[in-house]
């Protein structure tokens, strides 16, 4: 954090307004973001209740060295404490495993009961670009999805919708190159780099646009199966239309079934910006008998987005003020414990680069026709300076 507030003291003080030459392409950029979150964790209604807060400094470095030519370095330092940290044996080992990447870029400075402090780096690469090429090599950030929520074409990265707080998402040690052939299509070939042959992530990727509609298509291998899948992107009147799909199949068990992930949305602005999103995922490998247990400890893969089979998503927010807005997501699964996923939020913006926010996330459960029942009860508290 020190280092940012440097940073940019420095730039700051090379600033000359009154000299009257031409200004100079800069040669590097800084920004990033320091946020504070607190959390307080109700257990069993409110007979226990946990608290945790997170203070997290993001460093977001790029060099120009030549033109076509880009390094860039991001940064994360988070500082974890609190009862929620204690209740949680190994939150500060778990933490630093949890990683989408063949190698270690990240640094337990602290690892107590009730204290951690981590600095990773979750994108390291250097882009080359020329002409109708480009070519970028490193830790990154491969997003093939289409949609809002679930994303079965982000096979490199997918990602939990409860991760709020996390806008940039993990990347890949990877190698992508990607090829323009015309203002509206793109090729892109990626492969993910992998210890074993069973953790392997590459596939191809094609684009182009028809009648006002953006399609893909995707073929490649995702860790143990081979994967195919499409999307497409436009309106329906004056509403936006998405949807991805993805099969995949054990490449070293061809005789077994494979699975079928697919996810539709619907979105729409309305008079006085309010927005109105309507999204649906469909996942043959999903339980119908699962719980609420099960939306957090799944490990999430485009593959297996989420643990229900049918999964329905309904957002709508509403900018109430210039500076002030309010929002409200459901998530519900007709199946098992009927689970009921709640996140209202409300946001606000103190003035330039300062903003609160306050966000619940809330679990309800149904067992076997009995009134539903809080399962799990969390609100989060964010204030956020951006540089």
């Amino acid at each position: 954090m020190i280092f940012a507030f440097a940073c940019q003291a420095y730039v700051m003080a090379q600033q000359d307004t009154t000299n009257p030459k031409p200004a100079k392409l800069k040669k590097w950029e800084l920004k990033g973001y320091i946020k504070d979150l607190e959390t307080i964790d109700f257990v069993d209604g409110a007979n226990t209740i946990l608290t945790d807060n997170l203070i997290h400094n993001r460093i977001n470095f790029r060099w120009f060295p030549v033109d076509g030519l880009t390094f860039v370095i991001e940064a994360r330092t988070r500082l974890y404490y609190g009862s929620l940290v204690k209740a949680q044996p190994g939150f500060g080992d778990s933490l630093n495993n949890n990683s989408n990447d063949i190698y270690r870029m990240s640094v337990l400075m602290v690892n107590k009961q009730s204290l951690v402090l981590q600095t990773m780096l979750d994108r390291a690469f250097v882009e080359y670009n020329h002409g109708k090429w480009d070519v970028k090599l490193g830790r990154q950030r491969i997003n093939w999805g289409v949609n809002l929520v679930w994303n079965p074409n982000d096979i490199f990265n997918a990602y939990s919708f409860y991760d709020f707080d996390y806008e940039e998402h993990r990347g890949s040690d990877a190698a992508r190159i990607s090829f323009y052939p015309d203002i509206n299509s793109s090729i892109e070939i990626a492969g993910k780099i992998a210890e074993h042959t069973d953790q392997i992530v590459a596939a191809a990727l094609y684009k182009f646009n028809r009648k006002q509609y953006d399609f893909q298509f995707l073929s490649g291998v995702a860790q143990q199966d081979v994967v195919a899948g499409w999307g497409y992107a436009g309106h329906i009147g004056g509403a936006g239309f998405k949807g991805e799909m993805s099969y995949f199949h054990p490449y070293k068990k061809p005789d077994t079934i494979g699975s079928f992930s697919g996810s539709i949305s619907v979105d729409n602005v309305f008079k006085h910006d309010w927005y109105l999103n309507f999204s649906f995922l469909y996942n043959s490998g999903g339980s119908m008998n699962a719980n609420l247990q099960a939306i957090t400890s799944t490990a999430i893969s485009a593959k297996n987005l989420y643990p229900y089979r049918y999964s329905f998503f309904t957002q709508v927010s509403d900018p109430l003020t210039p500076l002030f807005s309010a929002s409200l997501s459901l998530i519900y699964s007709p199946a098992g414990d009927n689970a009921f996923f709640i996140n209202p939020g409300l946001s606000y913006s103190i003035k330039e680069n300062w903003d609160i926010d306050l966000v619940s996330q809330l679990f309800l459960g149904s067992f076997s026709g009995s009134a539903y029942k809080f399962q799990g009860e969390a609100i989060y508290g964010r204030l956020k300076w951006s540089f």
